[in-house]
């Protein structure tokens, strides 16, 4: 991971407006500056590796970013339960639609931008043993007067082999920071899983508890299309073990396997 330094007051508020029905506004005022290593021994020798997240050679200006965001999504028919006067939603049959604007008022050298971004998902009970969930994000900025680096559009990567990250909507062979854009997107997951796969076929397994999944996953933007399928076997999310394979295009481009400890996400 790279670093840089933000100090910040941020504000946020969510309300039911009616049943899976929900409206989040947010307000953010942060001052942002740009950090670098400045350590100068390497135990093995050599140069010590520089901070700047990939493809970013030079300095960050110190600047500062205004940024007010609105936020609705709707869940049809979304069951719930209410415990001590709270509402807790449970389930829904039908997929969860997500739209979402956001603009930085610009200023001098302040982030200047507008972004508007749309969002679809759901889990799909098949039968008793076999689920199908996906998940569709799309989005643009409508302008982009000055961005830096955080106000980026970031996808959600495993460049380490262990992670805190679920497998079904995170990619594993794309690195933290150089397909960020501030242009235009469009991403996938879609995860098949269940309970007698292929190695739950095999008689002696079928008593184990774990389950599989096969995983596809693309990102497209202006100027690249990168895919990744993959097969992954763990107990639900408490964790998982998965190998992927990556295109460019029609192209193969790599192979890895990561480990998926959501446990070990505490964000």
């Amino acid at each position: 991971a790279k670093f840089y330094q933000k100090r910040y007051i941020s504000l946020f508020n969510r309300v039911d407006l009616a049943n899976g029905l929900a409206l989040g506004t947010s307000l953010n005022y942060e001052k942002r500056n740009d950090l670098d290593n400045n350590t100068s021994y390497h135990f093995f020798g050599g140069r010590p590796a520089s901070n700047r997240p990939h493809g970013q050679t030079g300095m960050m200006p110190d600047h500062k970013a205004l940024t007010a965001g609105i936020t609705l999504e709707y869940t049809p028919q979304y069951y719930y339960n209410v415990w001590r006067g709270r509402k807790f939603y449970q389930k829904s049959d039908y997929p969860t639609i997500s739209l979402s604007y956001s603009r930085a008022f610009g200023g001098k050298n302040n982030s200047s931008f507008d972004k508007i971004e749309a969002s679809v998902t759901q889990d799909i009970r098949l039968n008793i043993f076999n689920k199908l969930s996906y998940e569709l994000n799309a989005g643009l900025f409508t302008s982009s007067d000055r961005t830096y680096l955080p106000d980026f559009k970031h996808f959600m990567t495993n460049e380490l082999f262990m992670t805190g990250k679920s497998l079904h909507n995170s990619f594993s062979l794309l690195d933290n920071y150089t397909y960020a854009t501030n242009d235009k997107w469009l991403q996938a997951h879609v995860t098949y899983t269940s309970n007698y796969l292929l190695l739950k076929q095999i008689p002696f397994m079928q008593g184990y508890l774990f389950n599989e999944s096969l995983h596809i996953r693309t990102l497209w933007l202006p100027h690249l299309n990168h895919s990744e399928a993959g097969y992954s076997i763990g107990f639900g999310d408490l964790g998982r073990i998965g190998v992927f394979v990556g295109f460019r295009g029609l192209e193969y481009e790599s192979t890895g396997f990561t480990i998926s400890i959501p446990l070990l996400n505490f964000r």
